[in-house]
């Protein structure tokens, strides 16, 4: 009987160390900034600017990140949900607000606008600034 408890001792401790993620673990986001949209037949185009994801969790710090010259981006964050915005010079506002850029918020094809990332995760996105 002794015997038997102590296999079922060691046993949940090996369960305990399995290679489930632990919270506040890292995850990446990466992907592409781009604007699309325009006159008929106008090809989408990557963006310079930056990124910036704001966690749920407002225990978190933001995390921004510059857009390099191909459009790509990849931000290091601790696990947990994000919101993301791009902003771009090449996105500007109207009237008055001509040299100002547009935040261009990330939002999936299903209209999620937040973005999961568990430990060890990478998720890949488009940060993407729809005109007219």
């Amino acid at each position: 009987m002794k015997r038997f408890i102590g296999t079922v001792a060691i046993l949940a401790v090996a369960a305990g160390c399995t290679s489930t993620p632990r919270a506040g673990g890292l995850g990446v986001i990466s992907g592409e900034f781009i604007r699309s949209g325009g006159p008929a037949g106008t090809p989408n185009v990557v963006l310079a600017g930056t990124i910036t994801a704001t966690p749920t969790d407002t225990t978190m710090k933001a995390v921004s990140v510059s857009v390099r010259a191909d459009g790509r981006f990849s931000l290091r964050v601790r696990a947990g949900t994000y919101t993301l915005v791009g902003l771009s010079p090449g996105v500007q506002g109207g009237p008055g607000t001509e040299t100002a850029p547009i935040p261009c918020p990330y939002f999936s094809a299903t209209g999620d606008k937040q973005i999961r990332v568990q430990s060890n995760d990478h998720v890949t996105i488009n940060v993407v600034c729809n005109i007219k």
